[in-house]
């Protein structure tokens, strides 16, 4: 499996075996902030290729033995690659797994990439409220993946 951490400097794609344990990562200073000062997301989209393929070719592997690119974080916004509306808290695994978008993006990607969505806490609010608005966009998905594997039963805090 690869996932795509897209963030608002960075971009992380990572290369997951089948015991769900990281094999290698590649690492790219690049990131929407280019998006939103550029007005194209045509740098976003090349490391997005050029990270999976560094990826495979170091492994020697074919895009057939991935079995799925998930992609969360800054690139799930109007500045990234695709843009996927937050979900609203409260939200569990169930939510989040029905509000991820796929797509297909020829010339970046042969596989279906799965965007997975933000989550924030409410409907947007005045500017005298401002301060009771909470988003974010790849924490939550880093947040539930710790949560399910260190199978957490009871109310836990957790700091990213």
């Amino acid at each position: 499996m690869i996932t795509i951490d897209g963030g608002t400097t960075n971009t992380r794609i990572a290369l997951w075996n089948s015991d769900h344990i990281c094999v290698d990562i590649y690492k790219s200073e690049a990131g929407v902030r280019e998006t939103a000062v550029s007005g194209s997301n045509k740098k976003l989209l090349d490391t997005v290729k050029e990270g999976i393929c560094f990826l495979l070719e170091k492994r020697n592997l074919k895009t057939e033995a991935v079995s799925a690119v998930y992609a969360s974080g800054m690139i799930t916004s109007a500045e990234g690659i695709k843009e996927v509306p937050h979900i609203k808290a409260p939200a569990g695994l169930k939510e989040f797994a029905e509000a991820v978008q796929t797509v297909s993006i020829p010339g970046v990607c042969e596989l279906l990439i799965y965007f997975v969505p933000g989550m924030k806490n409410g409907e947007a609010i005045g500017m005298d409220e401002i301060e009771k608005m909470d988003m974010m966009r790849g924490e939550e998905t880093e947040a539930l993946a710790l949560l399910d594997l260190m199978e957490v039963k009871e109310p836990v805090l957790l700091v990213l």
